[in-house]
């Protein structure tokens, strides 16, 4: 909610509508089972589909923060979730993420790490948790499922982050390698603060901005 601020502040609120979507296990939504945003993208389809039913809108810019930036990737890059965006004559047009959770994998072998978790553990862990997200586990990775998506990218990023590592991310951005998804990042503020710092509210504010208007 903070951040409907920037878009008054732009003007942008006299350009876009917005729809604010509470996802499960989030908010005043009862507790559920997200794994890692691939639950999040189902909700997040519902969402537009009912935009589209309720509202007639059919355009989308997708807005995603950390664990939420994972389940756009989904999203776009799921084949069951494809199929229906494109059934449905959806279009997503550009997207901003802050802050990604970019790579499934790599973000538990760092967390993993970081407790002390023993590696057999960790495997037998993953493995069961692949077989919830029907096999996907591996290719729950920005540089995948973002591969056939070919709109406007913007990714804000703090090389302090310690929730989503910086390297993970940049790493996924090095494979994607594609001059549609720019890179803005960050210094010495923690996981999706950036906004929120008083040292970069006005520069986040501004790049957003222009993004926004200049793919309009």
């Amino acid at each position: 909610m903070k951040y409907l601020e920037l878009f008054k502040k732009t003007g942008l609120d006299t350009v876009y509508d917005f729809f604010i979507p509470d996802l499960r296990n989030s908010g005043k939504s009862q507790p559920s089972k997200t794994l890692m945003g691939y639950k999040f993208a189902e909700d997040l389809l519902a969402g537009l589909l009912t935009v589209k039913h309720e509202k007639g809108h059919n355009q989308f810019v997708l807005y995603g923060f950390s664990m939420g930036a994972m389940a756009i990737f989904n999203l776009t890059g799921r084949k069951d979730l494809m199929t229906q965006l494109n059934e449905s004559e959806i279009i997503i047009d550009q997207m901003i993420l802050d802050s990604p959770l970019a790579n499934v994998k790599e973000i538990l072998i760092y967390q993993s790490r970081a407790k002390n978790i023993p590696e057999f553990i960790f495997e037998r862990t993953f493995n069961l948790f692949d077989e919830m997200v029907g096999g996907t586990a591996n290719a729950m990775r920005m540089s995948i499922l973002m591969e056939k998506y070919q709109g406007p990218v913007m990714i804000l990023h703090s090389k302090a982050d310690r929730r989503t590592p910086y390297k993970i991310m940049k790493d996924e951005y090095d494979l994607l390698n594609r001059k549609s998804v720019q890179l803005h990042t960050f210094e010495k503020v923690g996981h999706v603060k950036i906004y929120q710092s008083e040292k970069y509210k006005e520069i986040y504010t501004e790049i957003v901005s222009e993004f926004l208007r200049s793919n309009l």
